[in-house]
């Protein structure tokens, strides 16, 4: 079991400071040290869960074994929530669902009992779900749902379409994320292993998807693990399809990009003190390897990746095999991030994989 949390209230970090509806589913610099003069870290530092660094890419999620299957509509879901055993199957029925913040099981799938889609458009009679915050879950997993919330608040639960906190390994596929959310996903803290397979972004308000969005300080440890991103379509965002923060390996394939305002793939570093509860303190460095990996997907309109160093030497980037035209920059840690550290190996950018097809040059 995941061992209960002393406060949900800590949860909440600093956050990140009509249309036509037409789809489906499916588819470097030489390192210095930078003249940061602060002290290193301490071996008193926290430990991160067991999980944090993994880094297989050829895994998938694995639900709990043995579950007990149930059926709820909204008004009854939010009594199951509380009384769900350690691994769980919830089937919910078509309506509209509030924000939910499962805590502390073994194992959660939901999943709805109608496709999100129909003839080329959202299913009327689909689940219609505002938020959902899982924390310390070992298995999450959430599909077929519509998620139509709208952000009115900065870091608060009607901020984030799905936001995991302290999840092992995290599952999301075949959604329509239709909402004017800040963040439409999210992996706030030491998320082990996502998989985000099969969904559709459209119009997405700030960040279709940030992963390791949490600032990384040593009194709380935040860095996740690894993410796959596989088969999705991110539609007209209105400012960035993926950001990466403090996340060690990040696979982004076969997917397909159109006319995305901002950035379609960034690397952006936490960038000032974080409060992890404890009052503003400096960042620490992610542990290396950190690896980001972009290849057989598809770019339509505009698009443009930018990959800003993160402080650390042993950071790459591998674009491979995609089709379509983007913009591509590396840039490096800027001097008022890198002073928002404790201390950090390099100022450069990320590394670009020689086995790249592509050029990404250090603007």
């Amino acid at each position: 079991m995941i061992k209960p949390m002393a406060s949900i209230c800590s949860l909440a970090g600093a956050a990140s400071a009509g249309f036509t509806l037409i789809f489906a589913l499916g588819a470097c610099a030489a390192p210095k040290t930078l003249p940061v003069d602060h002290p290193s870290i301490e071996q008193s530092v926290m430990p991160r869960p067991a999980w944090f660094a993994f880094s297989d890419m050829t895994a998938s999620v694995t639900p709990c074994a043995n579950p007990e299957y149930f059926e709820a509509e909204p008004k009854s879901l939010p009594g199951l929530l509380e009384g769900l055993p350690a691994c769980a199957v919830v089937t919910l029925l078509p309506g509209h669902y509030a924000e939910m913040m499962p805590l502390e099981l073994e194992g959660l799938t939901l999943r709805c009992k109608e496709p999100p889609l129909l003839d080329g458009g959202l299913n009327p009679q689909g689940c219609f779900l505002r938020t959902v915050m899982p924390v310390r879950i070992g298995s999450f997993i959430i599909e077929d749902m519509i998620f139509n919330g709208i952000a009115t608040n900065y870091g608060d639960h009607h901020d984030y379409g799905v936001a995991l906190y302290i999840v092992e390994q995290a599952r999301i596929s075949n959604n329509v994320f239709n909402g004017m959310y800040n963040h439409d996903i999210s992996t706030k803290e030491n998320v082990g292993f996502t998989e985000i397979e099969d969904n559709v972004f459209i119009n997405c308000e700030r960040h279709c998807i940030e992963v390791g969005q949490n600032g990384n300080v040593a009194s709380r440890p935040q860095q996740s693990g690894t993410m796959v991103v596989r088969r999705n379509r991110f539609i007209t965002p209105a400012l960035h399809a993926i950001t990466q923060r403090t996340n060690s390996l990040l696979l982004i394939e076969d997917n397909s990009f159109q006319d995305v305002a901002a950035r379609s793939i960034q690397n952006w570093p936490y960038w000032q003190h974080y409060d992890a509860g404890q009052g503003p303190e400096e960042l620490i460095l992610p542990q290396g390897p950190l690896r980001t990996i972009i290849r057989n997907n598809r770019f339509e309109g505009a698009n443009r990746l930018q990959f800003e160093g993160r402080g650390i030497t042993d950071d790459s980037v591998l674009i491979q095999a995609n089709s379509g035209f983007f913009d591509c920059t590396r840039l490096p840690l800027t001097p008022s991030t890198a002073e928002a550290h404790q201390w950090v190996e390099t100022s450069a950018p990320p590394q670009l994989d020689p086995q790249s097809d592509v050029a990404c040059p250090v603007e």
